[in-house]
């Protein structure tokens, strides 16, 4: 019965969720039964209704008391008093125990954290000194190329060294391939044998590609201002043979000789001789034109 009271204060119409489309359509039985279930004025309809609100300000609240400072309440229903009263130094005995040990340590931590002001003479001196642009780590960006050159050499003398080399390999008598145990096994051994042999294209296009990813690991140690001209033709040599797709781990190895050869140039205290600063610039070009490196060079 109650239920039903409670549906109608809602739904004024509810006789008509359940087959009468309008109050109209009710006969006169059935307002004389609605008219028992619900009273009137008269019966004390409106009674119930101020009953109802008093019993809602009256209802028992799950949650805690207000907080003064922030006029929350908390979600737990847990006194002021006993966070005042937890103790901190034992452990806790029960669930409440330990929330209200967790508020009272939480408001005892400042929001904000004092810091005595130093003294104006402790403060460092601001001067309005220009200090230079210098990189304490790694090798320099870019190397400065002239354009008309770099142009000319990635489109026209690289490619027919290229082409020159491949028909200078074609026709002449050698092994086609080389195995691992033919070749030197270590970087001293390499260095050596590149010093007392000239550079040869039969040579170059007879080695696996594994073994010229490893000389040119090499190369990165052998690159320096001194390094002598027969081993800069060597290396250029093996940039000659290299195939104009590589996997990104091979051309990083290449980016990393090119940045190699860009400190080299950039050495103030010892210049290369003309010979390796040819091998030098060749060799970035290579790796910026052929490889698609272009941030390593600034043309001008």
């Amino acid at each position: 019965m109650e239920n039903a009271r409670a549906i109608r204060k809602i739904l004024p119409y509810d006789d008509a969720f359940i087959g009468q489309s309008d109050p109209s359509q009710l006969t006169n039985d059935d307002h004389n039964k609605d008219k028992e279930v619900t009273g009137n004025e008269e019966d004390g309809y409106y009674d119930d209704f101020e009953e109802d609100e008093v019993n809602d300000s009256n209802k028992q609240y799950t949650s805690g008391p207000s907080d003064p400072h922030s006029g929350q309440r908390s979600a737990f229903p847990i006194g002021r008093l006993t966070i005042l009263q937890s103790d901190l130094s034992t452990p806790p005995v029960n669930v409440a125990d330990y929330l209200a040990r967790v508020q009272k340590e939480a408001s005892e931590i400042p929001a904000v954290t004092r810091v005595a002001k130093s003294s104006s003479s402790n403060q460092p001196e601001v001067t309005n000194q220009s200090h230079s642009k210098t990189r304490g780590f790694g090798y320099e960006d870019t190397m400065k190329i002239d354009s008309k050159w770099y142009r000319q050499f990635v489109k026209a003398t690289f490619p027919a060294t290229r082409a020159r080399l491949l028909l200078h390999s074609a026709a002449g008598k050698g092994p086609k391939s080389i195995t691992h145990k033919d070749l030197p096994q270590s970087l001293v051994d390499w260095r050596k044998h590149l010093l007392t042999h000239s550079p040869s294209s039969l040579f170059l296009h007879a080695l696996p590609h594994s073994v010229l990813l490893t000389l040119f690991q090499y190369a990165c140690k052998w690159t320096t201002t001194n390094m002598p001209p027969q081993l800069c033709s060597w290396i250029y040599g093996m940039l000659v043979v290299l195939p104009d797709t590589l996997d990104g781990q091979e051309v990083s190895l290449l980016r990393r000789l090119a940045k190699k050869c860009i400190a080299v140039h950039m050495k103030q205290d010892h210049r290369p001789t003309i010979q390796v600063e040819c091998f030098l610039k060749f060799t970035v070009s290579v790796v910026a034109g052929i490889y698609a490196q272009s941030d390593l060079i600034e043309l001008v």
